[in-house]
């Protein structure tokens, strides 16, 4: 499931902040072998859940590039209205999802 943009941002914003934190435990922790492996789990499935959240926020703003209001929408108001606005919005879209998927990948 992917989760909403709300949510994503405001995780990846909160793992950002809690970076520097997290490396001063770490530091700490060098000098025991246990607290060394627990913290290396520990790095491992923030790891995890950061790239999912940044997998899911490329989702997202996918979906809203070709979903309703996008690329879909204008497509489909050029086959029945035949204007040539929405061809245009239609190319325009496409050319922003092409630049999109240039950019990013989901890892």
């Amino acid at each position: 499931m992917v989760c909403s943009i709300f949510m994503c941002g405001e995780y990846i914003t909160v793992a950002i902040a809690k970076q520097e934190r997290l490396e001063k435990i770490y530091q700490w922790t060098q000098k025991d072998e246990n607290l060394q492996a627990l913290m290396l789990q520990i790095k491992q499935v923030r790891r995890s859940i950061l790239e999912k959240a940044l997998r899911d926020e490329y989702l997202n703003k996918a979906l809203r590039l070709i979903g309703y209001g996008g690329l879909i929408h204008d497509f489909k108001n050029y086959l029945i209205r035949k204007d040539p606005i929405y061809y245009q919005k239609f190319i325009t879209e496409f050319q922003n999802l092409s630049v999109f998927f240039s950019k990013g990948s989901v890892r």
